[in-house]
């Protein structure tokens, strides 16, 4: 009995030793591989950091488009891509809510994604990945798609940026 004890506590040991040591490993490997190469992302506005809607007028797709976009910019400055998400934050004095609002993001001149902002989960307006060295051109129009006495939509964007894989992955 004292045998089979000693003998599992020994493959155990053998087993947990093993993982860690695979681990270091491929740190290392990858601490070499990689030279110092690491994912920066930023996001830098063309104004400011939070954005009033231009018109609180009800539009249409077409109409919106035509007003001024919340314009900015996500760079990666470093070699590793990275993954990030666009949060939108609403501002706590406006008198218009999300359910009488709609959106439409482009992305290097290219529309990606569009809909109600009332349908937007944990406030994640848009998840993408950018390689390294790389640069992102955003336009976000917000815009009234039902009658409310509201006159007043602001809000923020925020960066939520994380590394792609990492050490033993």
């Amino acid at each position: 009995m004292k045998k089979k004890v000693l003998r599992i506590i020994g493959v155990v040991l053998i087993i947990v030793i093993a993982f860690f040591a695979s681990y270091i490993v491929t740190y290392l490997v990858d601490k070499n591989n990689d030279k110092g190469k690491y994912a920066d992302i930023n996001v830098t506005f063309d104004d400011t950091n939070y954005y009033v809607i231009p018109n609180s007028e009800v539009m249409d797709e077409d109409k919106a488009l035509k007003e001024w976009p919340y314009i900015f910019e996500i760079n990666n400055t470093g070699n590793t891509k990275g993954l990030y998400q666009l949060i939108i934050v609403d501002d706590e004095n406006n008198d218009i809510k999300r359910d009488y609002l709609s959106y439409i993001l482009y992305q290097n001149d290219k529309e990606i994604t569009k809909g109600n902002l009332k349908d937007i989960e944990e406030d994640v307006l848009f998840e993408a990945s950018i390689n390294g060295d790389e640069t992102q051109k955003y336009k976000l129009y917000i815009y009234k798609n039902n009658e409310n006495e509201g006159t007043i939509y602001k809000y923020s964007i925020y960066l939520d940026a994380i590394l792609e894989g990492g050490p033993g992955f």
